[in-house]
């Protein structure tokens, strides 16, 4: 029996999640999780086959959890759960590890099917979504001004900058110091033809990268 874990903040997802769950025989919804500290945790005490984690996760950043998933797990999948299929998300959410980015409006069988898709080892991307990832590499390719220019951990440091969070505190959410938070925030400046913190985050917006 596959043991699985799901990190969200909301408790209708999870109740959802279990409910959804609990006639599959081979699927076993052993914890759930309100935030990515408590997801660590639980990963750390118990044996898991398989993380559902939302994208936005209080006081967490999910790419970072990925990033420590896979440096510490690297053979347990994860599944995005999200509640808009954002383009630029997903390539990075991918890019840092993700098995498969899903949508939580979907049908509760094609979460069991992409469930046992991963479970197999293999990423699991729809027809849908691969069309959008063509449109964005052909449309923006990697040397353009886009976001996804920029790499996995400049694309994490713009969210944050975005969302009024000092360099300070970043470099502790980040184990990273702040002169390495600086670095990197001159490469996104670079990149994205941008000048200052405030054209970070009028980009963020205007874009759709934080809410």
């Amino acid at each position: 029996m596959s043991r699985i874990v799901i990190a969200d903040d909301h408790a209708v997802v999870r109740t959802g999640i279990q409910l959804i769950l609990e006639d599959i025989d081979e699927l076993d919804l052993i914890g759930e999780c309100e935030t990515g500290d408590e997801l660590i945790e639980f990963i750390k005490k118990e044996g898991v086959d398989l993380v559902l984690l939302d994208i936005r996760m209080p006081g967490s950043d999910t790419i970072q959890i990925l990033q420590y998933i896979k440096k510490e797990h690297p053979g347990l999948p994860v599944i995005i759960f999200t509640m808009s299929d954002d383009k630029y998300h997903m390539v990075k959410m991918l890019q840092s590890g993700a098995s498969a980015f899903l949508s939580k409006q979907s049908s509760p069988p094609e979460i069991v099917e992409v469930i046992r898709h991963v479970l197999s080892k293999k990423r699991y991307i729809t027809s849908g979504q691969a069309a959008e990832l063509a449109d964005l590499l052909i449309d923006n390719p990697v040397d353009d001004r886009g976001p996804n220019s920029l790499t996995p951990r400049e694309f994490q440091i713009l969210t944050l900058i975005a969302s009024g969070i000092d360099y300070k505190e970043i470099a502790f959410k980040l184990n990273l110091s702040k002169n390495t938070i600086g670095n990197h925030r001159s490469h996104i400046l670079k990149k994205l033809g941008l000048k200052n913190n405030s054209d970070i985050t009028r980009y963020a917006y205007q874009n759709g990268l934080i809410k």
